[in-house]
Parts: C-alpha cells; sequence; structure tokens
C-alpha cells in the first residue's frame, strides 16, 4: 500500500529539492510518509518505487 500527502499552496520551511529530478520544492509537492522524501510533482513520485535507492544516494551526497 503506497501512502502519500498532497500539498498544496505550501512552501516547505528549508530550501527543498525533488529527490529524483532535483527540481526546487515549490508551493505544491507530494511527499512519501514512509521515507518522508519530497517529490516535485505526481510524475516524479509515479516513478519513485524504480529508482528509491538512487534517491537515497542524492540525499546522501546533499548531506556529506
Amino acid at each position: 500500500m503506497m501512502r502519500f500527502i498532497l500539498v498544496n499552496g505550501r512552501i516547505p520551511r528549508m530550501a527543498t529539492y525533488c529527490v529524483l529530478c532535483g527540481a526546487k520544492i515549490e508551493g505544491n509537492y507530494v511527499r512519501d510518509i514512509s521515507t518522508q522524501f519530497c517529490y516535485c510533482d505526481g510524475v516524479c513520485f509515479a516513478g519513485h518505487p524504480i529508482l528509491p535507492q538512487r534517491a537515497l544516494v542524492l540525499r546522501a551526497r546533499a548531506v556529506s
């Protein structure tokens, strides 16, 4: 079962980027509840099951 939150008209507190395509999140986005990852739109979110490791690697690189 897939769980997510569709956020409309709200900008995240910190500068946030889509974990899949790297686009800056502004106003509308999708947040995966299980991983807390943000996606710029439904298209990126729909592509996330095939690339979860890539998202984790990108997040790890951003932190280090």
